[in-house]
């Protein structure tokens, strides 16, 4: 069967290639960089009246993070877990599960997370001094900043900061992480 006009066949499009293929990821100095910021530990404070939500009250919070590398240190996974209280009762057990590797292509740090809330979002990140940063992108009804800070002897401010619907920024928690 010939092939209709302006069509050509399998054969008349495949040419000989040469394909190498994309060298593996190692962890570099980028994620060397990292660790400063996501180590092992715990914290205790308070979410802000409001920050889970138009109403939600003030909450007295205890958590604390943990993190692996995974893939040759290419990937650092850090696990997430809060308790938040309400006049000493149990209201809330957060988790989260978060992802963080350096993007050479786009020289900045990439974050897939997903949350026990429903939260399932990619940031991007960056480090600025004794900080690292990362948002999401600017367009959806919750953007979300999260700020490491080193403070000194491995202790880390901790901030979520939050903007809904484009709205002002407000900060929804903020801990002092002592590592463990």
């Amino acid at each position: 069967m010939e092939p209709a006009s302006g069509q050509s066949t399998f054969m008349e499009t495949t040419r000989e290639t040469t394909w190498t293929p994309p060298p593996a990821l190692i962890a570099g100095p980028e994620m060397e960089a990292l660790k400063k910021f996501m180590s092992d530990c715990d914290w205790i404070g308070s979410v802000q009246a409001g920050g889970m939500g138009q109403g939600s009250p003030e909450m007295e919070a205890t958590g604390k993070g943990r993190f692996t590398p995974i893939m040759d240190g290419v990937w650092l996974v850090g696990d997430f877990e809060q308790n938040q209280y309400v006049s000493g009762n149990l209201l809330i057990i957060w988790k989260m599960h978060f992802i963080v590797g350096w993007n050479p292509t786009t020289q900045s740090y990439k974050i897939a997370l997903v949350d026990n809330n429903g939260t399932a979002d990619l940031m991007s990140g960056r480090i600025e001094g004794n900080r690292f940063m990362a948002e999401n992108s600017p367009g959806g009804p919750v953007r979300l900043e999260l700020v490491w800070e080193l403070v000194g002897d491995g202790t880390i401010k901790w901030t979520n900061r939050c903007s809904i619907n484009e709205g002002p920024w407000f900060v929804v928690e903020e801990y002092i992480c002592t590592p463990v």
